[in-house]
């Protein structure tokens, strides 16, 4: 009873702590896609 109440507690925790580093990751990729974006947009044509 115990075993089964820390699983269902503790097995949840590897995959909350997956899916926040995908979240941060995406963050990181649509910050810097922006950036890019943004540094072409601004800068003059040659």
């Amino acid at each position: 009873m115990i075993f089964t109440s820390i699983l269902a507690v503790g097995l949840p925790i590897p995959f909350m702590g997956l899916g926040i580093l995908v979240s941060v990751l995406q963050a990181f990729v649509f910050v810097l896609l922006s950036a890019i974006y943004f540094e072409l947009a601004m800068s003059e044509a040659h």
